[in-house]
């Protein structure tokens, strides 16, 4: 789970003596920490960590990250992040480990929460593991004001805190305004009233039609900005439990329910992705390996997994599906994608070597709504490669795409039927008088047009030539160096080529 510039302050404050600057928002964009190398690379959404020893370049565009900086010269990087920190005398690894510190309270509550969800536990759980994330007392009460569930840690003080009776509402918040508030759909704060303490709320439908609140109550300490974000993380999983619905427990479930189109909303789809660290940014790439027909996928999901640390791997559509972030993939300063792809399939291809299994693997992408059409790419490399190169085993989408692409051409047609005639025409021609205007016109074509090479190729005379080209616009109607359609007419000596492959 993602923390904010807020946490980020509020609980390192009590370990360390530090100055801030930019932004101290409570947003939960920041991913956890990153020892930084070099300031060139610096993305949004990341914590990183660096002194004068660790960083090599310095930033040349600002993004929304935050710095943890300890050392000289700071005044010279804070201008390129939302929040810096800037410490003194500090240690980088007791900063790395403060904040792992940090973002482990709230990754293993997010966790926690998930886990009573797929365990169908109740409510009431979810606030008692939530107190201590939010050390103030949580009410969930109906619109009748009866309490559902509350924070045990507060169960002397709950009468005086949430029992007050509609009536004494109204005669410290307008009753018209009292019910317009439920109609609200994001978090927002109450003024003091009968408990004469400030309240966070936010609605939360039930059964579709009534709806209940959950309240959290300015009493253990003052509010911070995070506290919105968290009560409404806290509310869509208390919704959850209210649905019956199961909710997603892994990176994998995330992935194949956006390939299955259960998740559509791209806002909801980059909100899961993000509790992961996937970024909408970020670039990905997708693998389809084929089952074995005795054994399935099972047997090697467990181990993909373990060698593709941080990868989606799950059972899909008679094999496994395989997503790699390839932006988390430790690359080298000015590396390729192309580079970048192969580290990140090494561990896949030793397995499809060693179990003798292939794959079809797409080209890298970005965008978490392309997930189901790169999907396809890889489907589409492995059919198309174990056909025509059963001898490899990884078989690459963009090595593909003319096969792909003649292929596609001839779906629903033959080759003969969606090619240029002439060159129909010319084959009748060349079988009748035993001459070879066909490929003459191929290799004139294929060498742009130029004599010299067609010559070379064709080991004829320059006259020969001449004189065939003649003889082919006679035949044919075409005058090849005139022509403005030439694209076509190689297209059509592909698909007639591709054809006549597959016979």
């Amino acid at each position: 789970m993602k923390v904010s510039v807020s946490i980020l302050y509020r609980d390192m404050k009590n370990i360390f003596t530090f100055a801030v600057f930019g932004n101290i928002g409570g947003d939960l964009d920041f991913e956890r920490q990153h020892f930084l190398r070099n300031g060139k690379d610096c993305r949004d959404g990341q914590i990183y960590i660096a002194d004068d020893a660790v960083i090599a370049a310095k930033p040349t565009v600002k993004t929304n990250s935050v710095l943890m900086y300890t050392g000289d010269g700071a005044e010279e990087l804070v201008p390129f992040f939302e929040a810096a920190f800037v410490f003194r005398g500090i240690s980088v690894f007791d900063i790395h480990n403060a904040v792992e510190n940090v973002c482990s309270v709230y990754g293993d509550w997010d966790s926690d929460l998930r886990q009573i969800l797929s365990e169908r536990g109740t409510v009431q759980q979810m606030l008692d593991r939530s107190f201590a994330v939010f050390q103030n007392p949580l009410i969930l009460y109906d619109q009748n004001l009866s309490t559902m569930a509350f924070s045990k840690e507060y169960a002397d003080d709950m009468p005086v805190i949430s029992l007050m009776e509609k009536k004494k509402v109204a005669d410290y918040i307008n009753a018209a305004d009292f019910n317009e508030s439920y109609t609200k759909q994001k978090a927002a704060f109450f003024t003091p009233c009968t408990a004469g303490v400030r309240s966070l709320y936010i609605n939360i439908s039930r059964q579709d039609k009534s709806k209940c609140r959950l309240m959290l109550l300015e009493v253990s300490r003052k509010f911070v900005p995070s506290d919105t974000p968290l009560l409404e993380h806290l509310a869509n999983l208390v919704q959850s439990a209210f649905s019956g619905a199961a909710v997603d427990t892994s990176l994998s479930d995330t992935v194949k329910k956006t390939l299955d189109g259960e998740y559509r909303d791209i806002r909801f789809i980059e909100q899961r992705f993000g509790e992961y660290g996937w970024e909408k940014g970020h670039y990905f790439v997708c693998l389809k390996i084929a089952a074995d027909k005795r054994e399935g996928a099972g047997p090697r999901l467990e181990r993909l997994r373990k060698d593709l640390s941080g990868a989606a791997v799950f059972e899909y559509d008679n094999g496994a599906a395989v997503f790699i972030n390839l932006s988390l993939i430790e690359a080298e300063a000015g590396e390729k994608a192309d580079a970048v792809t192969d580290k990140a399939v090494r561990p896949a291809l030793a397995l499809l070597e060693e179990e003798k299994l292939r794959s079809g693997i797409s080209s890298p992408f970005t965008g978490f709504g392309e997930f189901p059409q790169y999907f396809k790419q890889a489907e589409l490399a492995l059919a198309l490669g174990s056909r025509c190169r059963p001898e490899e085993r990884l078989y690459r989408f963009r090595d593909m795409l003319e096969l792909q692409l003649l292929e596609s051409c001839t779906r629903e047609l033959p080759a003969r039927m969606v090619c240029a005639p002439e060159l129909l025409t010319l084959l009748r021609y060349d079988d009748a008088h035993n001459t070879d205007y066909y490929r003459t016109l191929y290799v004139f074509l294929e060498n742009n047009l130029r004599p010299v090479q067609t010559i070379k190729e064709l080991y004829i005379h320059r006259s020969t030539l001449l004189y065939r080209l003649q003889r082919i616009q006679k035949i044919t109607g075409l005058d090849v160096e005139r022509c403005n359609n030439r694209w076509f007419l190689l297209l059509s000596f592909k698909l007639l080529e591709n054809e006549q492959k597959r016979a």
